[in-house]
């Protein structure tokens, strides 16, 4: 029996069958698929490791699809890298998130960002400038 393994065998010089290399070459392409799927939320998510690098705004003109933004209230300009989660523990570092989050995602429209986007900052926070 091991010498028909044996003659089964490549040896040097020897190409191997052409069904090996295509197995080969869907081996690999279904790891690249896989590595992609698992990189490419985190990538779209925008949650990017930092801290939020916006401004805020104070007196500028809320953003026009916003309500209840009136003259005067206090705007944070969306800045590449930034996420809800960090413009809230920025705007307000001693509480808790969470609530600042929704806050933001219902008054701006929902919780994707553009660069450049204003959102407009609710009242109930007291608009510091972020780093």
């Amino acid at each position: 029996m091991h010498d028909q393994l044996m003659d089964r065998s490549v040896t040097a010089g020897q190409r191997l069958p052409a069904h090996v290399y295509r197995r080969r070459r869907l081996a690999v392409a279904a790891i690249v698929v896989c590595v992609l799927a698992v990189l490419a939320p985190v990538g779209l998510s925008g949650a990017v490791a930092g801290g939020a690098t916006g401004r805020v705004d104070a007196g500028a003109a809320p953003a026009p699809a916003s309500p209840g933004g009136g003259e005067g209230a206090a705007v944070y300009v969306v800045q590449p890298g930034d996420t809800l989660w960090s413009i809230a523990r920025c705007l307000d570092p001693d509480a808790d998130p969470r609530p600042l989050v929704a806050e933001l995602s219902a008054s701006n429209g929902g919780p994707l960002l553009r660069i450049g986007q204003r959102l407009v900052i609710p009242a109930s926070v007291a608009a510091a400038p972020c780093r």
